[in-house]
């Protein structure tokens, strides 16, 4: 299992990637998870089997927490 704390924001500028997890903490399949932003509003975090992470929606640009994040590891 992988499990992840913490937060993230959305970035500024041409990229839209907020993080990339290491090749031994990626998910088998792409996952769009509900979670915190800025203020308390819903967003989304989109994690794809090669690592990429984003962040969407609600106050991504300032804050989203990763707090109760788990999914299995790919395979």
């Amino acid at each position: 299992m992988v499990y992840l704390s913490g937060s993230l924001h959305q970035p500024t500028g041409v990229s839209e990637i907020s993080a990339t997890l290491p090749a031994a903490a990626r998910p088998a399949h792409i996952m769009y998870l509900t979670v915190y932003t800025y203020s308390g509003t819903m967003g989304l975090v989109e994690i794809e089997p090669n690592g990429t992470m984003y962040t969407y929606m609600g106050g991504a640009q300032q804050y989203t927490s990763l707090a109760g994040i788990s999914f299995p590891l790919g395979s």
